[in-house]
């Protein structure tokens, strides 16, 4: 068997397709898009309106406990091991959670208030 012969039975037959494993999965995922119809909240079905209320209390939840965890991980950076770098780390983490919450309380405010 010849180089040649051994090469092209490791290429793929369509010259234009990608060498990396990912890029069938990847392919899939751009074909599959979902498309997104923005709704204004005053249109939603109250059921509909609930379930998101829902939705964006738990994760307004989710994001506080999160945020007081890092709170927790800054106090002890800070204070009881002093690390210059990891209390830089720990405001960023804090201020990437603050901004999800403020997010989810948001939206919160906004479904709650719909008249």
């Amino acid at each position: 068997m010849s180089l040649r012969s051994r090469a092209r039975f490791f290429l793929p037959k369509n010259p234009f397709a990608s060498f990396s494993l990912t890029s069938g999965w990847i392919r899939k995922i751009r074909e599959t898009r979902i498309t997104k119809n923005r709704v204004p909240i005053r249109n939603l079905s109250p059921e509909d309106r609930e379930k998101r209320l829902h939705y964006w209390k738990r994760m307004e939840h989710q994001n506080a406990l999160i945020g007081i965890l890092v709170l927790a991980f800054l106090i002890m950076d800070a204070v009881i091991y002093p690390d210059m770098l990891a209390v830089i780390g720990s405001t960023g983490a804090g201020l990437f959670v603050g901004a999800h919450w403020y997010y989810a309380h948001r939206m919160c405010q906004l479904l709650e208030n719909v008249s």
